[in-house]
C-alpha cells in the first residue's frame, strides 16, 4: 500500500467519524452552522478529533426544563456559562418573573451556540 492509498484510506475514514459525530450531536448544535462545523472538522488533525469525543455538550431540552424550573433565579443561564445574563435573571427576579419568560424562548439557542462555542474551542 502506498502513502497516497493510506492518506485516502484515513481521509475517508475521518469523514466517516465526522458525519457520525454530527449525527449524533447535532440535537446538541445549531442546525444553521452543521456545514461549517462539518468543513472546519475536516480540516483537524487526528489529535484534535479525538479531543472532539471527549466534550460534554449541555442538553438544551434538559437546560429548558431548568428554565422552566429554576430559570427564575437565573440557575439555567448559571448552567450553560451565561453568567451575566444569570445574575440579570436573578436580581429582576421581583420584575414580575419577565426575564425568565423571555428567556424560555430563548434559552435552548442559547445552550446550542454555547456548545457550539465549545466545540470551536477544541478544534481551532
Amino acid at each position: 500500500m502506498d502513502q497516497t492509498s493510506v492518506q485516502l484510506d484515513t481521509r475517508m475514514n475521518n469523514e466517516s467519524f465526522i458525519d457520525m459525530f454530527l449525527l449524533t450531536n447535532k440535537r446538541f448544535l445549531p442546525s444553521s452552522k452543521m456545514n461549517l462545523i462539518k468543513e472546519k472538522l475536516m480540516r483537524v488533525d487526528n489529535y484534535r478529533l479525538d479531543n472532539v469525543l471527549s466534550l460534554d455538550f449541555k442538553d438544551p431540552i434538559t437546560t429548558f426544563m431548568f428554565s422552566m424550573s429554576l430559570g427564575v433565579f437565573g440557575i439555567d443561564r448559571f448552567t450553560i456559562g451565561s453568567v451575566g445574563i444569570g445574575i440579570l435573571k436573578l436580581l429582576t427576579f421581583w420584575f414580575f418573573g419577565l426575564p425568565w419568560f423571555i428567556d424560555l424562548f430563548f434559552i435552548q439557542n442559547a445552550t446550542k451556540n454555547k456548545n457550539y462555542e465549545k466545540l470551536l474551542d477544541v478544534i481551532g
